[in-house]
C-alpha cells in the first residue's frame, strides 16, 4: 500500500464523513498532527486504530488496507439494503391491507346481513395469504415452519368456513383430499430437514407415492371410472419421464451427451403427452399421429403444428449435442 494513495484515500473519506482533522483525531483519541501525517503520506496509523478508523470513516478493513472502495461489496450492500427496504415495505403494506380488508368485510357483513357468515371465509382466506406471504417477515426464527403450520391451519379453516356457508356433504372428501395434498409440502419439508443432501431421488420417490395416493383418494370420493382409464396411465407416464430424467442426470457421462439425452427425452414426451389421453379415452393408440410428429411427409393437424416444430427443434438440438459429445478426433475424421 503506497503512502500517497493511502493518505489521499483517508482524506477523501474523512471529508465525505464531514469530519475535520481535529474532529477525527478526537474520536480516535490521537493528536491532530497524527491525522495530518496520515493524509500527507508521512506515516501510517497504528494497527490497533484500524477498527476505529474504519468505523468513523464508514469503510471496511479491506478498503482501508487497499486504499480504494470495494465496489463489489458496495454493490452487494446496496442490493441487500434495497431488498431489506422492499421486504419491510411489503410487510407493513400487506399487514395494513389485510387489516383494512378484514375490517371492511366485518362491517359489511354485520350491517348488510346482521350476522357473521361469509366473513369467516374472508378471515380464513386472508389467514392463508398472510401466513404464506407476510408472517415470516415478522418472525426472527423458524420462519418456514411457522408459515407452513399457520398456512395449513388456515387452509383447513377456510375449507370448513366454506362448508359452513354453502352446506352439503362434500366436506369430508374435501378435508381428506386437502390433507393428502398438504402431505407433499410437509413431506418435502421433513425430507429437506432430516435427509442428507442432495436428495433428488428421495424427493422423486415422495412425489411418486404422493401422486398415486392422491389419485386414489380422489377416486374414492368421486367414484368415477377415469382413474384407471386416464388418471393412472397418464400419471405413470409422467413419473416414468421424471425418473428417466433423474437417471440421465446421474449417469457418468459428459455434459453434452447428458443434455442430448434430455432433449431426446423431451422430444418423446410431447407426442406421448398428446396421444396418451386419446388412447385412455378411446382405447386406441393413434400410431399415425405419433409418427407424424417425427416424419414431415405424414399429414398433421394444423393446431398441433407448434408442438411438431418444438419436437424437431429438440431433435436438432440433440443431434448437435451428440456431435459435440464425440471425441475431437472422431469429429475431425
Amino acid at each position: 500500500m503506497e503512502k500517497a494513495s493511502f493518505g489521499a484515500y483517508i482524506r477523501a473519506k474523512r471529508e465525505q464523513a464531514g469530519l475535520t482533522q481535529r474532529a477525527l483525531a478526537e474520536r480516535l483519541h490521537v493528536v491532530e498532527s497524527a491525522v495530518s501525517k496520515w493524509e500527507r503520506a508521512l506515516s501510517y496509523p497504528d494497527v490497533t486504530l484500524v477498527p476505529d478508523i474504519c468505523r468513523e470513516l464508514n469503510i471496511t478493513e479491506h478498503e482501508f488496507f487497499s486504499a480504494c472502495d470495494d465496489e463489489k461489496q458496495a454493490a452487494r450492500d446496496r442490493a441487500a439494503l434495497r431488498r431489506q427496504i422492499f421486504l419491510q415495505a411489503w410487510k407493513w403494506a400487506s399487514t395494513v391491507a389485510c387489516a383494512i380488508a378484514l375490517g371492511v368485510c366485518l362491517l359489511c357483513d354485520l350491517l348488510l346481513y346482521h350476522s357473521l357468515d361469509w366473513f369467516w371465509i374472508v378471515l380464513t382466506g386472508l389467514g392463508v395469504f398472510f401466513s404464506l406471504t407476510t408472517l415470516p417477515l415478522w418472525l426472527e426464527r423458524h420462519r418456514l415452519l411457522s408459515a407452513m403450520v399457520w398456512g395449513t391451519l388456515s387452509l383447513l379453516a377456510l375449507l370448513l368456513a366454506c362448508w359452513r356457508f354453502v352446506g352439503g356433504r362434500w366436506v369430508l372428501g374435501g378435508l381428506v383430499i386437502t390433507a393428502v395434498s398438504l402431505a407433499l409440502p410437509w413431506g418435502g419439508y421433513l425430507l429437506w430437514k432430516n435427509c442428507p443432501r442432495p436428495f433428488p431421488f428421495r424427493a422423486a420417490a415422495l412425489f411418486s407415492v404422493w401422486l398415486v395416493v392422491l389419485l386414489g383418494v380422489i377416486q374414492l370420493f368421486t367414484r368415477e371410472v377415469w382413474l384407471w382409464q386416464l388418471g393412472l396411465p397418464i400419471a405413470g407416464v409422467c413419473l416414468a419421464f421424471l425418473w428417466a430424467a433423474l437417471l440421465i442426470l446421474r449417469l457418468p457421462i459428459g455434459g453434452h451427451f447428458r443434455a442430448a439425452l434430455l432433449c431426446l427425452l423431451s422430444a418423446l414426451a410431447i407426442p406421448l403427452g398428446n396421444v396418451l389421453p386419446l388412447w385412455g379415452l378411446t382405447g386406441r393408440f393413434d400410431g399415425p399421429l405419433f409418427a407424424a410428429y417425427f416424419l414431415p411427409t405424414l399429414p398433421f393437424p394444423l393446431e398441433q403444428l407448434g408442438n411438431r416444430i418444438t419436437v424437431w427443434v429438440l431433435l436438432a438440438a440433440a443431434l448437435v449435442l451428440l456431435i459435440l459429445s464425440l471425441p475431437r478426433r472422431d469429429r475431425e475424421g
